[in-house]
């Protein structure tokens, strides 16, 4: 996932594309949602909003992809390597477990240091609910899945490596594409998030230097969102 042939700008340049092109296109979605819907009540805004969403990842994926073969590499220099997947999908599994502490410990250290963590993070639940819609199993396990490969393919695929050609050191690069990573749900979710996503995204990055691949933090990422989405249509039978 080095990327020697190219240089540390145009590194830096399609960090910013990839970014611009995520948020322009589910941004410009949502904007038009509001605008052709105007508070229409026959109208579920959250289902043209998951939509959105899906657009989002879709183009975040083809410009991933098409800026990397612009560049001359091949979909390997984005983690999407098969090699060693008898290893790198259990081990998945143990990321995902991992993953869970990690996310407690961070939500724990939210609370430590994020005045009003409590509450905030109390809300989140009834956040996500207010932007989509319920879904039953199997579009739970359909949106997680897409949601996991997308971001994998655009945060630990994408943009870390890019960063450390930018940067010239992979814990720079952690830091920075955590960051970049952890901001965008503020959209949906509660701002005391920032700290826990902050700590997953490291230990996913971590992950795909170790491994090469990013099958380990897909499977993984699958798993951690689809259990806490199943949990919570569990916990709010309220939720339609």
């Amino acid at each position: 996932m080095l990327l020697g042939s190219v240089s540390p700008g145009t590194c830096v340049l399609d960090v910013f594309l990839i970014v611009a092109a995520y948020m322009l296109s589910q941004g410009g979605a949502i904007a038009l949602i509001a605008l052709f819907t105007q508070g229409d009540p026959k109208i579920d805004v959250r289902e043209l909003e998951l939509g959105a969403v899906v657009f989002g990842g879709m183009t975040a994926i083809c410009t991933a992809v098409l800026l990397a073969r612009l560049r001359g590499l091949t979909l390997k220099s984005l983690g999407l390597d098969l090699t060693g997947v008898e290893v790198n999908i259990p081990l998945g599994f143990a990321v995902a477990a991992v993953t869970f502490a990690v996310f407690l410990l961070g939500v724990g250290l939210a609370y430590a240091v994020w005045p009003g963590a409590a509450e905030d993070l109390a809300n989140n639940p009834k956040n996500i609910q207010e932007r989509l819609p319920r879904l039953g199993i199997g579009g739970l396990a359909g949106l997680t899945a897409f949601v996991g490969l997308w971001e994998e393919i655009t945060f630990r695929g994408f943009i870390l490596p890019r960063l450390r050609r930018a940067t010239g050191t992979w814990t720079l690069a952690v830091l920075l594409s955590s960051i970049i990573f952890a901001a965008p749900h503020l959209a949906m979710q509660s701002a005391a998030l920032l700290i826990p996503l902050f700590m997953i995204g490291a230990l996913w990055s971590v992950v795909t230097i170790w491994r090469r691949s990013l099958v380990p933090v897909i499977v993984a990422h699958f798993l951690f969102n689809f259990a806490q989405m199943l949990y919570m249509t569990q916990l709010s039978p309220e939720w339609d």
